[in-house]
């Protein structure tokens, strides 16, 4: 009866093992399934990625030609002010350097007429005096 016993035994064994090897291998089916979903998914979200990604490299490439020609566009924009500056500065430079001699002249006038007989013809705005003589106007030195 030992025999039959120990058979007995062994075949309960062999059926439990039978057993949880037939579970195992539905688990590992199981997560094998999961896996190849999981590997889909990242495959669809990686094609996904790429193609967001090249679609927002264009995007940005297309948003920095804009920006490039905006600024093209102010740079000629400040280029014509700085023209039309610079156009007003020589004219309002003028227009002093106009009134200036004009006023000299009329100074020149008024002190001709407040002293008669005086000889301004050597006067001049561009002109000095220098030891008791009039001498034209010397640059400065700096």
């Amino acid at each position: 009866m030992d025999l039959k016993d120990a058979l007995e035994t062994s075949k309960a064994q062999q059926k439990k093992v039978e057993d949880h090897c037939v579970e195992r291998e539905q688990k590992l089916a199981k997560i094998e399934a999961t896996l190849e979903d999981k590997v889909n998914t990242c495959d669809l979200l990686t094609v996904e990625n790429t193609t967001l990604r090249a679609e927002m490299v264009k995007a940005l490439e297309a948003k920095d030609q804009e920006l490039v020609a905006a600024l093209a566009a102010k740079d000629q924009e400040l280029a014509s002010q700085a023209e039309q500056f610079k156009k007003v500065e020589q004219e309002l430079v003028q227009e002093a350097a106009t009134g200036f001699i004009d006023g000299f002249v009329e100074a020149l006038v008024q002190a001709a007429c407040a002293n008669p007989g005086i000889d301004v013809s050597e006067c001049s705005p561009f002109s000095e005096v220098v030891e008791g003589k009039t001498v034209p106007l010397t640059a400065p030195e700096n």
